[in-house]
């Protein structure tokens, strides 16, 4: 499902880089698209590391090239997909869209106690309240699936006043709207 979705995001991209990528996606190669998607990343971290400009952004978007490796790559293995989120989050620590990522892959493939131990560990890297709401919903999860019903309830209790307490030091944000009105 999420590969099929970064599958997309890579054909409309219209990043120049990532022709090789899409021309493999269009023809249905999985693994020629990955390869594609390697070198990208192999030329975006050598950039971030010895190129000029914005260090931050380049780092930013060798990290998001690791994050559709590491989608594509779960379709054939769970290792390779967890080393590339593990290279995505080493690009970029404070993104936690990687490590939400490898969360919900541990609970996806039924690894629950790694998949505690990585919220855990998203926990501590939030860099926002804001960001520790997410993060606490996957805990709920993973918490629910233990059938530990207390504990998760109180997961989400935690992360919906996390939530109201950013909004009132971010009202104008609507992703965090958005976010909340689902909660």
């Amino acid at each position: 499902e999420k590969s099929v979705a970064v599958a997309q995001e890579i054909m409309l991209s219209g990043d120049p880089s990532k022709i090789g990528a899409q021309e493999a996606l269009w023809d249905g190669n999985i693994q020629a698209a990955e390869y594609e998607l390697e070198e990208v990343f192999k030329q975006e971290s050598q950039a971030a590391i010895y190129g000029g400009g914005n260090r931050a952004e380049l780092k930013s978007k060798a990290a998001g090239t690791a994050r559709e490796i590491a989608a594509l790559a779960a379709v054939r293995s769970t290792e390779e997909s967890l080393r590339w989120y593990q290279k995505a989050i080493e690009q970029d620590p404070r993104d936690l869209t990687n490590r939400i990522a490898v969360v919900e892959l541990h609970i996806n493939n039924g690894n629950l106690a790694p998949a505690f131990k990585a919220a855990q560990e998203a926990l501590n890297a939030a860099p926002k309240e804001s960001e520790c709401s997410a993060v606490l919903v996957r805990i709920g999860d993973l918490l629910l699936a233990q059938g530990k019903l207390d504990m998760a309830l109180e997961s989400f209790e935690l992360s919906n006043s996390s939530a109201h307490r950013s909004l009132t030091e971010n009202i104008e944000d609507a992703d965090l709207l958005r976010d909340l009105s689902v909660t």
